[in-house]
């Protein structure tokens, strides 16, 4: 009953990368059609999306994304339990953080979700809005501690759970990485530049330096195929 309390919350969901890290593995397909255990990774993670109580996701689509919206237009009749879902069409790449600027006219709400459509993480959604909601934050990134990653950045936690840093690339020990999903105020938007930018590199830098944004801290498992390594480990 309570996952209602996400229907009215929008996920934006990045999909418009070039992922040119995996193309040497799926050279064909843009990276959240990708197959995984004979099904496309987009299906899956929309099956956790919908079922995590969100009512309608927006896709932010570039790289050819007359194939994600074809999918998805022949597939979500097959899934009584998707939601809604439209599609914020890019026509150059603008990047995670322009794609996001990109979809603001079609947000609804005062605060919404992004996610990375080529992760898949435990994050319980509504507690992760709850917190959200009690710490007062502009921006709140859930973050994994994952000790074993150096190919990543890292975020700096104060004990609070407010977010002090971002490290690109964890010298010895990543700590905590983020899960890929994000929650933010709409009012957040306001301190976008326009055109293509990252949120990882440009904007979550400068958001946290400004106003109080916070880390959910969360245990679960996150898995993405963002690399031909990851995307082996996923399909086993």
């Amino acid at each position: 009953m309570n996952q209602r309390r996400l229907k009215h919350v929008d996920a934006l969901v990045l999909c418009g990368g070039l992922g040119a890290r995996l193309r040497s593995t799926v050279p064909n397909l843009p990276k959240p059609l990708a197959r995984v255990n004979g099904r496309a990774f987009l299906d899956i993670f929309l099956d956790r999306l919908f079922q995590g109580g969100i009512g309608r996701a927006i896709l932010c689509v570039g790289y050819r994304k007359e194939q994600i919206i074809k999918h998805i237009k022949e597939e979500a009749p097959r899934h009584p339990s998707w939601g809604e879902i439209i599609f914020s069409e890019e026509d150059m790449p603008l990047g995670t953080g322009g794609a996001v600027k990109n979809a603001e006219a079609k947000i609804r709400g005062d605060q919404f979700f992004v996610l990375n459509g080529d992760t898949l993480a435990e994050v319980p959604l509504l507690e992760l809005r709850d917190f959200h909601h009690e710490k007062g934050s502009m921006v709140t990134i859930a973050a994994a501690p994952v000790p074993d990653r150096s190919d990543v950045g890292s975020i700096d936690i104060h004990a609070s759970g407010r977010i002090t840093g971002f490290r690109e690339r964890a010298t010895e020990r990543a700590g905590f990485v983020s899960a890929g999903i994000y929650l933010m105020e709409k009012t957040a938007l306001h301190s976008m530049p326009d055109g293509a930018f990252s949120l990882e590199q440009d904007f979550f830098p400068k958001i946290t330096a400004e106003y109080p944004c916070f880390a959910f801290i969360t245990a679960g498992d996150v898995l993405d195929i963002g690399t031909p390594e990851r995307y082996n480990r996923a399909n086993q």
